[in-house]
């Protein structure tokens, strides 16, 4: 959802009314409940979502907005079931919204698929944090979509970024490129700033 603010004159003034908006709907679940999600959307009618439900599942649902003369088009979805390519329950969820998306484990490890337009996602990279057993439990994209911010249960935080590799098909991978003095406690949340690369955790 967005909210919109409908402006309106009268003889009192002028009135400004918010109002939520429905941007698209992506139906992750049939049963149960979703218990984090991570959601994109590029502005020009394409969006994901990444859900972990109550169960243990990990869904994928990549939609765009078919374009249309009169109104905003009609919303289309794809569903995939990424359950069986985790082994480990799921603690935290990111994306960059164009080439990745990434589950924290809660044995320390990072999965990222790569995104291929609307087709099922690639399980590409298992990324190992430097402490087994410490989960990872948030993560944040700083402005640009670049440097991938983790925070773990034993407060650590790390600075990622892509680094694209030897050979004809020059596969991408995260390298670490910085580690913050570790948190007193786990990391709960990651606020990157709007303008800048700055971040609050």
């Amino acid at each position: 959802v967005r909210v919109v603010f409908d402006v309106s004159f009268s003889a009192a003034g002028r009135k400004i009314v918010p109002r939520v908006e429905v941007v698209d709907n992506h139906a992750v679940a049939s049963t149960g409940s979703v218990l984090e999600v991570a959601y994109r959307n590029d502005g020009k009618g394409r969006s994901l979502a990444l859900a972990l439900l109550d169960d243990g599942s990990l869904i994928c649902s990549i939609g765009s907005r078919s374009r249309s003369l009169i109104g905003g088009g009609r919303f289309n979805a794809r569903r995939f079931d990424l359950s069986e390519e985790v082994d480990t329950p799921v603690s935290s969820l990111g994306s960059d919204g164009r080439k990745s998306i990434l589950a924290g484990l809660k044995d320390g490890r990072i999965l990222r698929w790569r995104l291929q337009k609307d087709t099922r996602p690639m399980l590409e990279e298992t990324i190992h944090t430097s402490i087994e057993g410490d989960a990872v439990t948030e993560m944040a994209f700083l402005l640009g979509d670049e440097t991938l911010i983790t925070g773990t249960s034993l407060g650590r935080v790390d600075a990622w970024i892509p680094v694209r590799g030897h050979g004809p098909s020059r596969p991408v991978s995260y390298r670490r490129v910085h580690s913050l003095d570790p948190m007193p406690a786990a990391v709960r949340a990651i606020a990157p700033s709007a303008r800048d690369k700055q971040f609050v955790t």
